[in-house]
């Protein structure tokens, strides 16, 4: 077992909606915007491969390609949940920040020092579990046609 993998998996594929809070602050965002993007995938193919703690150098570019393309996901979301978006996004900001400063060479230590991100990971699995409530009662995932 990875920890480091178990984690980002945690959180990661099951919060779809992450966000940033270098975004512009203009944006009210809206439940459209937020459902659309979501909608989109390209979001939850992002970690479908798995994030590695073995390999820094491909997790760090991954983290930081979410970490973009999730900036697009704050300014899509809501008032409603824009709290949540970004206790996510700060967790995967603290994991980019660990993946920066440990030793590539020692995978070891970068497991532990993301598995000493408590506070962070408790905040974004909770809003991740928001955020999962909230999609399913606001967007369609697959056929479904309700209207809300």
């Amino acid at each position: 077992p990875r920890p480091l993998a178990l984690v980002a998996a945690l959180t990661l594929a099951t919060g779809l909606v992450l966000g940033s809070g270098g975004c512009t602050g203009r944006s009210k965002g809206s439940t459209t915007a937020l459902c659309g993007l979501v909608g989109s995938g390209s979001f939850s193919g992002l970690f479908q491969r798995g994030l590695d703690p073995t390999d820094t150098d491909r997790a760090l570019a991954q983290m930081k390609a979410a970490s973009v393309d999730l900036e697009q996901l704050h300014d899509a979301a809501p008032s409603e949940v824009r709290s949540s978006v970004q206790a996510e996004i700060t967790y995967v900001d603290a994991v980019i920040g660990v993946l920066q400063r440990t030793d590539p060479g020692n995978p070891a230590a970068v497991v532990q020092a993301v598995n000493a991100l408590t506070v962070q990971r408790s905040a974004a699995q909770a809003a991740s579990a928001e955020l999962r409530t909230y999609q399913a009662a606001h967007c369609s995932t697959s056929t479904s046609t309700s209207s809300g």
